[in-house]
Formats: C-alpha cells, sequence, structure tokens
C-alpha cells in the first residue's frame, strides 16, 4: 500500500480525528512518497549489495593514486579490496579527483566512501570514520640547498600545505604567521618548492617519500616532524551506519600477515625507498616502523575486545 492509499484508508477509520490533523498527516504522506520517487535509492538508504562509490585521490602515493592507465592503486586501495572480498561490498571506483573535489562530492552524497582520511570535525558533520589502518607523521620540507628551518621560523614566508587536508587546519591555527599556501596535492606542493616559489612544504612523510622517489626528486631535505599524525581511516558517509559495520568487520578479518604483506609492499624498507636527505632517511624508517607496530596494535585491541 502506498503511503497516499495508507492515509486515506486511515481516514475512513479514525473519523473522529481532527481535520486540520488529518490534512497534515496526508500532506506529510504526499511529501514522503514524492521524494521516495523522485531520489535516487543510494541517496537515502544503503543495501549491501549496491555498489559503494569510491572516490579516490588522483595523487596521494602510497595511500592512493592514479596508474599510467588511469586506474587507483596504493596502499588504501589494497585494503579496500581486502575488505571486499572479506564482506562481500561491491566497490565502484568513481574517477580520481583531488581531496578537495571528493569532500565536496561527499557533502552532496554524490560519493559514498573515501580513503586514506584523518577524521576532523568538520568532516565529521557528514562522514564516519572506521578505525585507523596506518600511522603516518606530517613533517617540514626544504630544498636540499636550503638552510635548516623551523616553521617558527617561517613568518611571512610561503610555506605549501594540501588544501583540505586534515594537516592544513592543524598548521594554520598553531602558525597563523606563516603564509600558507594551500595546493592539489603533495606533488604540486613539491613541484612548488623546487621551483622556489614556496619556502618550505609541510605533508605526511610516506607521501613525500613516495612522490619524491616517483619523480626521481633527489635535491630535497627532511626537517622532522610539525607534531601532527595521520591517523588515516576509511570515511564514509554518515547516514550510512551500516556500512561503516561492514568496513570495520572487514578491517578486523584482516591478518597481521596480509597487513604486514601490504606495508612490504607500499612503504618498503628505507634503503630503496627514499631518494631524501638529511634528517629524511632516520625519520621515515622510524615512521614506517611506528606504523606497522600501530596497525598491529590496533588489531590486537580490537581482537581483545570482540574476545570480551
Amino acid at each position: 500500500m502506498s503511503a497516499f492509499a495508507a492515509v486515506v484508508a486511515g481516514r475512513g477509520v479514525k473519523r473522529r480525528v481532527r481535520p486540520a490533523l488529518g490534512v497534515a498527516s496526508l500532506l506529510i504522506a504526499l511529501a514522503a512518497s514524492w521524494f521516495g520517487a523522485v531520489l535516487p535509492a543510494s541517496a537515502a538508504t544503503f543495501s549491501p549489495a549496491q555498489p559503494i562509490r569510491v572516490a579516490p585521490e588522483a595523487d596521494y602515493g602510497p595511500f592512493v593514486f592514479s596508474a599510467e592507465d588511469g586506474r587507483p592503486q596504493g596502499l588504501s586501495i589494497d585494503f579496500l579490496q581486502l575488505i571486499e572480498k572479506k564482506t562481500g561490498l561491491v566497490m565502484a571506483m568513481s574517477a580520481a579527483q583531488s581531496l578537495n573535489v571528493n569532500l565536496e562530492l561527499a557533502k552532496r552524497r554524490e560519493v559514498d566512501l573515501i580513503t586514506s582520511l584523518r577524521p576532523t570535525p568538520e568532516r565529521g558533520a557528514y562522514l564516519a570514520f572506521t578505525s585507523p589502518y596506518i600511522l603516518v607523521p606530517a613533517i617540514l620540507v626544504v630544498r636540499a640547498d636550503s638552510a635548516a628551518v623551523t616553521l617558527e621560523s617561517l613568518t611571512h614566508r610561503p610555506v605549501a600545505v594540501g588544501k583540505g587536508y586534515a594537516v592544513e587546519h592543524y598548521v594554520r591555527e598553531r602558525y597563523p604567521d606563516v603564509t600558507w599556501v594551500a595546493v592539489a596535492d603533495d606533488a604540486e606542493a613539491l613541484r612548488r618548492l623546487r621551483a622556489g616559489t614556496v619556502a618550505a612544504v609541510v605533508a605526511d612523510q610516506a607521501s613525500i617519500a613516495f612522490v619524491s622517489r616517483r619523480q626521481r626528486w633527489f635535491d630535497l631535505r627532511a626537517l622532522g616532524p610539525v607534531g601532527f599524525d595521520y591517523a588515516l581511516c576509511f570515511a564514509y558517509r554518515s547516514d550510512w551506519p551500516e556500512l561503516g559495520i561492514l568496513l570495520q568487520r572487514g578491517l578486523h578479518q584482516i591478518t597481521s600477515a596480509e597487513r604486514s604483506a601490504l606495508l612490504a609492499r607500499w612503504m618498503p624498507p628505507l634503503e630503496r625507498a627514499t631518494p631524501m636527505s638529511g634528517a629524511g632517511p632516520a625519520l621515515l624508517a622510524a615512521a614506517l616502523f611506528a606504523a606497522a607496530l600501530c596497525a598491529a596494535a590496533l588489531l590486537r585491541c580490537r581482537r581483545r575486545r570482540e574476545g570480551a
């Protein structure tokens, strides 16, 4: 029975209901019936059988980036594929975009899931998050021929940071006197650094190592962490808690051996991975080791809770 028919039928039984309430009920039912008819099912309801629209980033390696043939790949994509196999969810990849564009799509409910994202209060208004599956620190990077600096010493100087990235809010709030230059992604930030249009870059350490290795940019110098860690999660639309339950279940079922294999593939040992000089190598090695420990600890904690 349609919503309209249900209201009409009800009017024949409850004759003592005041006319004004009957009219209001009819209008509400008609509106619900109309909007249910014109809105796509994916805009309001979740079904485990429907394709989940995933919004990958175009250049956030090693976590998610576009291959030469345009297909998304990276550590986060491999994690997502394991979740897909373990839960039966079907992932449908959208066109790769910058994070800023993907967040706007998520706000409009035009995509259902974003990988490699850190929770923030702003994002929490329209997204929910799984537990983290990797932990990476953000660092300050300059040209190899530059003197060592700190963010405190870069007052009124241009420093690049990813637009819409979680670290952007952190550094803008703590270092308001720096001239922050928001860019589409970490590769663009490093291009500007090498061209001399910015004095430094703030980005996550694994991404910096990946981009510099991929582009064979050997003229970068890592100066150290800025006090912000990327605890990367899967972000899904907040009106679909059922999707979050399935994603979390899939993460729980990823074994330590599977997790270690993914880390070895996308975050290999430093000697074969990073072209950076200065403090970068030691810091990157520590970051990767911490990431592996964090992932293992999270898995152990979750399994303990499940067994409690």
